[in-house]
């Protein structure tokens, strides 16, 4: 197939089969390879042309190009209205999970100090991991609640841990320091 993008920029990638190729099996084996390597939902709008001699090519392709624009952003929007229906959950039951990474004190012969606590989303949806998720949060402006719920979380399932005299480190992020100058915590 000839692939291409229609515009610099673009998250729309065209693909022109030639006849009789199985395009459903290529299709099948991209999106896969796609999904492997870009965590984020991804919309494929198929388009089939066939060669009319009473027009010219090109222009039977930019017509079937511009109609598979209009298709795939219908998707694209109701994908994006998924994912903003996902977080207003996430956020409305507090389905964060928190895992803890531990921090060692190489100097003390590599004993563990303390952990930070990351934050992941519902598993195997599109916001488990956290560049989705906070992304989404910063897009609604739901930063600061996200952040408030994971600081939550954090602290309540640290309790688990092996040992309670580990420190535990919070990760909060710019946007919210800058707009809450006075935010400091005491030991």
């Amino acid at each position: 197939p000839i692939i291409f993008t229609t515009e610099p920029y673009s998250s729309l990638i065209c693909l022109i089969f030639p006849k009789n190729h199985d395009v459903k099996k290529f299709i099948n084996k991209f999106k896969n390879e796609i999904e492997k390597n870009i965590p984020a939902p991804t919309a494929i709008t198929l388009k089939e042309i066939r060669f009319d001699p009473l027009k010219r090519t090109e222009r039977t392709i930019y017509q079937a190009i511009n109609e598979v624009k209009i298709e795939h952003t219908k998707t694209e929007t109701k994908m994006k209205s998924n994912i903003k229906s996902l977080f207003r959950k996430i956020l409305r039951t507090s389905e964060i999970r928190m895992v803890f990474q531990p921090i060692y004190n190489i100097a003390e012969n590599k004993i563990t100090y303390g952990y930070e606590a990351l934050a992941r989303g519902p598993k195997g949806t599109e916001l488990e991991m956290p560049t989705a998720l906070f992304s989404v949060a910063d897009e609604l402006n739901e930063l600061e609640n996200l952040e408030k719920l994971c600081r939550w979380k954090a602290l309540l399932t640290s309790k688990k841990l092996p040992d309670d005299r580990y420190k535990i480190f919070l990760n909060v992020s710019s946007k919210i320091l800058q707009h809450k100058k006075n935010l400091y915590v005491e030991e």
